[in-house]
């Protein structure tokens, strides 16, 4: 009888009346229990990040890999992710707040949106096979020993075309409670590069923070190119993560988990 009692409690711990009747099923609402290793979360994205090298003569670009780049090069690059204030304006405040050595910032472009040229000169079928429509682009651009290279680095969402993306955020806002981080097992010396977080408000006023993923290395973690960074943290429009690539590590993605979002306008 105890065991049948502390079934019917679990049952009607889900009713809706005090009948006992259960409530009618949404069929148009998606929720994920929580699965072990992950925190509670209503949403989920993934942003991958991918280091693209040219050199360009005349307009004519030749794709080329990390090892091809004058020794001078073989430095970092710098993502940029949300930070809807500051990407109109090129990120002025992120770029100065991780300079480049060597290379020099060209303007962020939304490909399908925005005319892609890099230090003005256009990009061609070659240094736009790997784009598509949506994805943000952050060009540097570098001429040593009379050669021409440009560094694209380019940001995709999985879910949603991240150029919508990062429209969206100039109105809705959501937090986070962890960033999956992915990188080949070969490169995780990209670890060692901190997460920046910045906040720049309506009149400039800028504070930045950081996190070193690799304070969450876990011993018993036997994947070895994972790491969970537990960053609880609200985002609007004012506020940003930026964090420097090493010159070879051509890809890594941040799964980013949702616990909470507020969609203006949605009800």
């Amino acid at each position: 009888m105890r065991a049948e009692r502390e079934l019917l409690r679990e049952l009607n711990e889900g009713s809706d009346s005090v009948t006992g009747a259960m409530p009618a099923v949404d069929s148009d609402q998606t929720t994920f229990s929580r699965s072990a290793g992950n925190p509670n979360f209503k949403a989920q994205f993934d942003l991958d990040i991918a280091l693209l090298y040219f050199t360009e003569a005349a307009g004519v670009y030749i794709s080329i890999l990390p090892a091809a780049l004058n020794a001078t090069l073989q430095t970092r690059l710098a993502a940029f992710i949300f930070a809807n204030t500051d990407f109109a304006s090129g990120f002025a405040t992120l770029k100065r707040n991780l300079p480049l050595s060597v290379w020099q910032y060209g303007r962020p472009l939304i490909v399908g949106k925005d005319q892609l040229v890099v230090n003005g000169v256009d990009l061609d079928a070659t240094a736009t096979a790997g784009l598509v429509d949506g994805d943000l682009i952050i060009p540097a651009f570098a001429t040593v020993a009379a050669t021409n290279y440009v560094g694209l680095v380019r940001i995709r969402c999985n879910q949603v075309e991240y150029g919508t993306l990062l429209e969206s955020i100039g109105s809705d806002t959501f937090r986070t409670n962890m960033i999956r981080y992915i990188v080949d097992t070969t490169l995780t010396k990209q670890f060692a590069n901190p997460i920046e977080i910045y906040t720049i408000s309506l009149f400039g006023k800028f504070s930045n923070d950081s996190v070193n993923p690799n304070s969450f290395k876990l011993p018993e973690q036997f994947q070895n190119g994972i790491i969970d960074v537990p960053l609880k943290k609200g985002f609007t429009k004012h506020q940003g993560l930026g964090t420097y690539i090493d010159y070879d590590v051509t890809a890594f993605s941040w799964q980013i988990f949702v616990p909470v979002f507020n969609r203006l306008g949605m009800v």
